[in-house]
């Protein structure tokens, strides 16, 4: 039955050609990264200067940066890094601020306000000046960053988890169950969660792609993965001063960006308009 469900699901997510595309992108991007090692033709932290910003060549795909390392070869290294802080850090917040929100949605009071005041605090600074001052308090490094976009992220899912579990709690079928004599934890878990699962997921895939594009911005900043390690923010950083003499040093790296970030947004998307059952109708005519 699930399996049949899951099936129709993706017949209708693979009619729309552009949630399609997405799903190419991401998974390439999840390739590449899985065998960075047998794909890299070249050390990706192994400088020469006397080969610095060469431009694509038979040698050299995508070109040599300012240090003469392999474009290619960081670019396929970096995935590693950006797209695991990504789903971790998201993940990570997702657990936390579905905590929060089913808890302070379902109980409603004292427990709401705490919870929402907190929330409101951290939302009154603006997200990336709080990611920065996070950053610079944890210091770089793949676990700091991971530790700084899960705080940065989990009061948009605290609020928007509650707007979810409030929207439902007055449903008939919450009524019928707290009737029937069912505990606090069987609602919220067999029957409020399963209901906002759908919505829960769609913003999940959007936030991986903010992530991942946060990720990138402290690493162009100086805020992110500490050198030589690659990293696309910081290929864009370091390449910056040579945009003129040398472009591909910045294109490359930001098309890698443009890609993972263009890829979860289409994904979300498509999820968005097969879980929610007024848009499937729309995709069904």
């Amino acid at each position: 039955m699930i399996l049949t469900k899951v099936a129709s699901l993706w017949r209708l997510f693979n009619r729309n050609r552009l949630a399609a595309a997405g799903v190419y992108m991401v998974s390439f991007l999840i390739l590449i990264a899985v065998f960075a090692p047998l794909l890299a033709p070249h050390d990706a932290v192994e400088q020469n200067l006397s080969r610095s910003c060469k431009g694509p060549s038979l040698e050299y795909l995508l070109g040599t940066d300012e240090f003469g390392r392999c474009i290619l070869s960081r670019i396929l290294y970096g995935s590693r890094i950006s797209l695991t802080i990504g789903v971790t850090s998201i993940g990570m917040a997702l657990v936390v601020g579905l905590f929060l929100g089913l808890i302070a949605g379902y109980y409603g009071g004292i427990v709401d306000g705490l919870i929402m005041r907190i929330v409101d605090v951290m939302l009154a600074f603006p997200y990336f000046l709080l990611a920065i001052a996070i950053v610079i308090l944890l210091g770089p490094g793949i676990f700091n960053l991971i530790i700084t976009i899960s705080i940065y992220s989990i009061p948009t899912f605290a609020r928007v988890i509650r707007g979810l579990v409030l929207s439902q709690k007055q449903r008939e079928y919450i009524e019928a169950a707290k009737a029937f004599g069912e505990n606090d934890s069987n609602i919220i878990f067999r029957y409020l969660l399963p209901n906002c699962i759908s919505s829960i997921i769609v913003y999940s895939t959007l936030r991986v792609g903010s992530a991942i594009l946060v990720t990138s911005i402290l690493g162009f900043l100086g805020l992110g993965i500490t050198p030589p390690t690659p990293e696309w923010g910081a290929m864009l950083s370091g390449g910056r001063a040579y945009l003129r003499a040398a472009p591909h040093i910045v294109i490359f790296p930001g098309i890698a960006i443009m890609i993972a970030v263009l890829g979860c947004n289409l994904i979300g998307d498509g999820l968005r308009d097969v879980l929610d059952p007024r848009l499937r109708e729309e995709v069904l005519k």
